[in-house]
């Protein structure tokens, strides 16, 4: 082995062992954080409040994620050329799609209990209610109580969920539908960013609506 190659080669074998050395210390520095949030669930409130700030989140992200999406939390077919809808769908469509993801997923905020010796105990009848107008109010109704998995009578009821985001939906939703209508980019919108774009192929356009107070996002495409 010349001598250029040998220096390369042990170059390359400090920064493989370098890397492997930082992704365990990531992945160290992971479990610590981990384990310090249990620690920190030391008592019925604490607990109460992990869930019920879970569930705030969970709402807020599904919102943004129904925005990005173009009315769906989750898109229900194949990804398209800009990982959207491709239909405007309608408001009363959109309220009910995120009203269902919520249903499903809210009791995952259970998880972040896990290991803290406390746990939830979910309500049947819990509400989910989404209106998307203005203000934006997002709500879970009644979820369920939080207890000490080894003392069960120490418990406590979580608050209702109730996320209002300062969000004129309707204005917003008015803009998306113009943009589509006229298929050109209009600009003059006050407090709104309008980005329009064409796939690589010019097979499709993506007609993108910001809002500039929240960064909040609406996203919907077309095939042409």
């Amino acid at each position: 082995m010349r001598k250029g190659q040998f220096t390369l080669a042990a170059v390359l074998g400090i920064f493989i062992i370098l890397a492997v050395i930082f992704v365990f210390f990531l992945l160290g520095q992971s479990k610590i954080n981990t384990a310090g949030e249990l620690a920190s669930i030391d008592n019925i409130v604490k607990a109460n409040t992990a869930v019920h700030e879970c569930l705030l989140s969970l709402e807020k992200d599904s919102l943004f994620a129904m925005g990005y999406h173009g009315g769906y939390v989750v898109l229900p077919y194949r990804e398209t050329a800009f990982d959207t809808s491709t239909s405007i769908l309608s408001v009363a469509d959109m309220e009910a799609n995120l009203q269902s993801s919520l249903e499903a997923e809210y009791a995952s905020c259970a998880q972040d209990l896990e290991g803290s010796g406390f746990a939830v105990s979910w309500n049947r009848n819990a509400v989910v209610q989404v209106d998307l107008g203005h203000p934006v109010l997002i709500t879970i109704a009644s979820p369920g109580k939080v207890y000490e998995i080894n003392n069960e009578a120490n418990s406590m009821l979580l608050e209702d969920a109730e996320l209002q985001e300062n969000l004129d939906f309707s204005s917003l939703y008015g803009i998306v539908q113009e943009q589509y209508a006229e298929d050109m980019l209009i600009e003059n919108y006050a407090g709104y960013q309008v980005n329009n774009s064409w796939s690589a192929d010019y097979g499709s356009v993506l007609y993108q609506v910001r809002v500039e107070s929240d960064a909040f996002v609406f996203r919907v495409g077309r095939v042409l």
